[in-house]
């Protein structure tokens, strides 16, 4: 153990209150690895809610519950993680009224036009589904999927909410970004582009 260490102090606790509900299985669990991004660190419960937190000071910012219904066919309930994606970066920093990448979709270059949900939040569901968050504002990225929400399942060829568990953050590069998730019916994993 370092010498240094018996010096620590705790600097914030922060409860998410995110509990075992009464149609969860025996396994919900709390893997979470945070992510900080400039002045904030965001974290997902077990239940994928989403929370932005003042690094410094442990204060909540913004949340967002994507109101995941309790199923017991879900092999488990967690969240291990989310994503960052800097829109800007990519769009070699736009400034208002800049357009964004060549052969980005039009929502996309919406988002570059008018600033917003430039830098988002990625959030997996255990029902299938990937939101985009504001990352500043925890505002739904109405240019993402359906009003921030993208059907994972969608094209499947089985769309029970259980045989598609998306838990981990996806992997997320310029413009295409890639997830894992379980599936009961292949045990295979399976990349779309978003």
């Amino acid at each position: 153990m370092p010498d240094n260490m018996k010096n620590l102090k705790i600097a914030w606790t922060f409860r998410t209150d995110d509990m075992k509900g009464p149609n969860d299985l025996v396994e919900i669990t709390n893997e979470v690895t945070p992510i900080k991004i400039g002045d904030l660190l965001y974290l997902c419960s077990p239940h994928q809610i989403l929370f932005a937190l003042d690094a410094k000071t442990g204060e909540l910012k913004w949340k967002f519950d994507p109101g995941l219904k309790a199923d017991p066919s879900f092999q488990h309930v967690t969240c291990r993680g989310v994503s960052y994606v800097d829109l800007s970066a990519s769009a070699a920093a736009p400034v208002a009224g800049a357009a964004a990448p060549a052969g980005a979709p039009a929502s996309e270059t919406q988002a570059a036009a008018n600033g917003t949900c430039m830098r988002r939040i990625l959030l997996p569901v255990n029902d299938g589904h990937l939101y985009a968050l504001d990352a500043l504002t925890g505002e739904r990225c109405a240019g993402f999927g359906n009003n921030s929400d993208l059907d994972l399942q969608h094209a499947m060829p089985v769309t029970t909410p259980s045989m598609y568990e998306p838990t981990s953050p996806p992997v997320v590069t310029t413009r295409r970004s890639s997830w894992r998730a379980r599936s009961r019916t292949t045990s295979r994993t399976a990349s779309p582009r978003a």
